[in-house]
């Protein structure tokens, strides 16, 4: 196995197996612990027991906190957990950026249900 495919093979192993979020999920990305900011987020992507990676308008630093908002299909509440950015890269396909979250929290398998 070449040195390239060794380093791919590495980089895609995960602990936690993400998922794609069901169209219609609401999502909100706001910079800080109060969640009093402009909302981020332009949408988001995949989403595991403890993280999202999810699409903003601006560029966020690794470590800087955010509050993340899940609103599932047919609820008009949502779910606001709080997390750190982990990593942040230009979005290829969309003008923005691409940031992972970790929670501070794991989600249970019954709120993830609701999201994917």
């Amino acid at each position: 196995m070449s040195e390239e495919a060794t380093a791919t093979k590495a980089a895609e192993h995960r602990l936690v197996r993400r998922r794609n979020l069901k169209k219609g999920v609401e999502i909100t990305a706001r910079k800080g612990a109060l969640g009093l900011g402009p909302n981020l987020a332009t949408g988001g992507v995949e989403l595991s027991d403890d993280g999202v990676q999810l699409c903003v308008k601006s560029e966020l630093a690794k470590g800087d906190e955010v509050e993340v908002g899940l609103t599932g299909i047919g609820r008009s509440k949502p779910m606001n957990l709080m997390g750190t950015v982990r990593w942040c890269r230009p979005d290829q396909e969309e003008e923005g950026f691409l940031i992972g979250v970790q929670f501070r929290r794991r989600l249970t398998y019954a709120e993830i249900q609701l999201f994917v």
